[in-house]
């Protein structure tokens, strides 16, 4: 897809036209670049450009809202996930949580071919560490999440945090977000890596912890840098107290 261009979607002519369209419409929303957070969806433009009625649209909408990427507000019409700090913060939360969780059960059972998996991942990211484009960036971290999920075979977990991924990618995607911290993040990964060789658990569980606060960090001073008044957000509060803040939204 050409720089600047607005994601399209293709028409679908499959009989199973609600998943169809849940997969199109959900594809679309994780590029980025078509909706702004908070910006309303017009269900009869989709529609048109999947070439189907409403009816799958909507139950595809029904999916998304579940998902978090999309607030059907009653009278009113669907909206695109908003991009909030409390709920940024929120999300990050989660990951630091959960993904600490599967790292600790990871280290138990991980085997050498398992760390290799680990290790090119990592080494992806090493050439030009601090230049690398940001999106290159949050998409692998987001693939080492990922293999560290499958890693711990903890179908829950990963359940429940590919939401919390949807919506990240959702509102980042095409972001610099890595730019800031890529050099951090890969000493990050080098103290996660160890912890696993280890089979330390509890070590594991520690690094993936302040590696998710890193990522926090850069992504909410974006968020409060791209909002007036300032949110003045913290990274200590990301995985700890949470304050009341004033929504956020992204300028035209």
């Amino acid at each position: 897809m050409a720089a600047g261009s607005t994601p399209a979607m293709r028409k679908l002519r499959s009989s199973s036209l609600a998943q169809e369209a849940y997969a199109s419409i959900h594809e679309m929303m994780l590029e980025g670049g078509r909706y702004r957070p908070g910006e309303k969806i017009s269900v009869e433009e989709i529609s048109r450009e999947l070439g189907v009625s409403r009816s799958p649209v909507w139950d595809a909408i029904a999916r998304l809202s579940a998902e978090g990427l999309v607030e059907v507000v009653p009278r009113q019409g669907v909206y695109f996930l908003s991009l909030d700090a409390d709920h940024v913060r929120e999300l990050f939360t989660a990951r630091a949580v959960l993904e600490g969780t599967a790292a600790r059960e990871a280290a138990l059972q991980i085997s050498g071919d398992d760390l290799a998996i680990l290790i090119s991942l990592v080494a992806g990211q090493k050439p030009g560490a601090g230049r690398r484009n940001g999106l290159t960036y949050s998409w692998l971290s987001l693939d080492f999440s990922r293999e560290l999920l499958r890693l711990s075979r903890n179908r829950t977990i990963a359940r429940i945090l590919e939401p919390v991924y949807a919506q990240l990618q959702a509102l980042f995607g095409r972001s610099r977000i890595g730019d800031v911290a890529t050099g951090e993040a890969l000493k990050a990964y080098k103290d996660i890596l160890g912890a696993l060789r280890l089979r330390d658990g509890g070590l594991a569980e520690h690094a993936v912890h302040s590696h998710i606060e890193q990522i926090a960090t850069a992504v909410i001073d974006m968020v409060n840098e791209a909002t007036s008044p300032p949110l003045r957000a913290t990274a200590r509060r990301v995985v700890g107290e949470r304050q009341p803040v004033e929504a956020a939204t992204v300028p035209r």
